[in-house]
């Protein structure tokens, strides 16, 4: 596990995340990190919503260490008639951004993205979700 009294891999992690972020900016401005659906206002959607899971260290050598970040992605709209189709409109746009550029920025080395869970609100005016988990190969 990685150490966080490293200030060195604290500011890699928060780099790779920011530079998470602005990646998925290409698709929605609206990125959040650590937020839940709870706060979200119709303004704000849709919306991608990133959860940082878990870091594991898997190996190291000297002052370099391989590690796996694992990031819940949530697509979030508004739920009407044409939320299935918008929810896999967005899907496609994450999983074709990740595929037409597997190595985002240069920390990372392999990337997959889980299958999609998607969560449909029969209500209209709630929020519909797809969900994917993100798994970076970084080394730091």
């Amino acid at each position: 596990m990685p150490s966080t009294s490293n200030p060195d891999a604290l500011v890699v992690d928060a780099l790779i995340l920011e530079k998470l972020i602005e990646h998925l900016k290409q698709i929605t401005p609206k990125v959040f990190l650590g937020y839940s659906a709870s706060g979200l206002e119709r303004p704000l959607l849709p919306a991608i919503l990133l959860d940082l899971e878990s870091i594991s260290e898997d190996s190291r050598q000297g002052t370099k260490a391989k590690c796996s970040m694992r990031i819940n992605i949530s697509l979030v709209e508004s739920t009407d008639a044409e939320t299935t189709y918008r929810l896999l409109a967005l899907n496609d746009a994450v999983r074709n951004l990740f595929a037409e550029n597997n190595r985002p920025f240069p920390a990372v080395r392999k990337l997959s993205i889980s299958e999609t869970q998607f969560d449909i609100s029969p209500n209209n005016s709630h929020f519909s979700f797809a969900d994917m988990t993100l798994v970076l190969e970084v080394v730091k």
